[in-house]
């Protein structure tokens, strides 16, 4: 699907959820942005998920599948309610990574980044979207002076928490590493140009 609407530049799909926050469904979408950060994700995930098969002490390979379809989540996210649940269930995946390299310190550290984005992620998306959750009507309110600053900022610290800044993802088995490194820096670039 992110292959078609990369090379046809089809129309943006998009399927409501019916879950979210009380009046709102949460809405998940694919457009050329989300496809061609999808098909990165995906492309490298597959290539982790069969090193992963190959590698012997491999813990860590049952939440591979966990951490692909919570970053799934989030590049699909149509609204800003899918892609705080998706960024969300990434930390839990890689917190699960984590633990099951025996690296309960930085799994820890971890949990404290996911909450530092939450909570920086929440309030700039409040305060862009002024009641709207969808990214459609977030870009229809404009977001000038103090405001934009203001938001600006806490994008960037929610993001950037979530793009691997400080080098937690150190023990983790070989694969799962690569994929931490490599793909998660790649979900929080999407979340700062998608935001």
């Amino acid at each position: 699907l992110a292959l078609a609407v990369l090379l046809a530049g089809a129309m943006p799909v998009a399927l409501p959820i019916p879950l979210g926050p009380p009046g709102a469904a949460m809405t998940l979408a694919i457009d050329g942005l989300s496809g061609f950060f999808l098909l990165l994700v995906l492309l490298s995930g597959c290539a982790a998920c069969a090193a992963a098969l190959d590698d012997d002490g491999a813990g860590a390979a049952p939440f591979l599948p966990l951490l692909l379809g919570a970053m799934a989540l989030t590049l699909l996210a149509a609204d800003g309610f899918a892609l705080v649940i998706g960024l969300e269930l990434t930390a839990l995946a890689t917190f699960a990574l984590l633990l099951a390299a025996n690296e309960a310190a930085a799994a820890r550290f971890e949990l404290g980044m996911a909450v530092v984005a939450a909570a920086c992620l929440v309030a700039a998306l409040a305060l862009l979207g002024d009641g709207a959750w969808g990214f459609a009507g977030m870009r229809a309110h404009a977001t000038e002076g103090w405001r934009g600053v203001v938001v600006l900022a806490l994008v960037l610290i929610g993001a950037g928490s979530r793009a691997g800044l400080a080098p937690v993802y150190a023990g983790v088995p070989g694969p799962a590493a690569a994929l931490l490194s490599g793909v998660a820096t790649k979900v929080a670039l999407y979340v700062l140009i998608r935001v």
